[in-house]
């Protein structure tokens, strides 16, 4: 049962950063104004 909650925490860290870069990398092309 450890086992499992340290992998499902260490998981839903992943997701927090993966989340956040991908904002992000939204925001910042979003910056970007389109060309042409």
């Amino acid at each position: 049962m450890t086992q499992f909650t340290t992998e499902l925490l260490n998981f839903g860290s992943i997701i927090s950063v993966v989340g956040k870069t991908t904002v992000e990398i939204i925001e910042l092309f979003e910056m970007v104004p389109p060309q042409g």
